[in-house]
């Protein structure tokens, strides 16, 4: 079984229990993308990406 570990609490979860997040900073770092949690995801930046 494939883990992950998660960008925000660093939790090493299984790859199907995580989310893939890609964010372009508009800056020096260009995009940058990693995977999180799906309790961090629901916590931490759902809210975001909700219609």
């Amino acid at each position: 079984m494939s883990t992950e570990p998660c960008g925000i609490c660093e939790a090493t979860v299984p790859y199907s229990d995580t989310v893939h997040v890609t964010i372009h900073t508009k800056s020096d770092a260009g995009v940058v993308d990693g995977y999180v949690c799906r309790s961090c995801y629901e916590a931490h930046l759902q809210e975001y990406f909700e219609d």
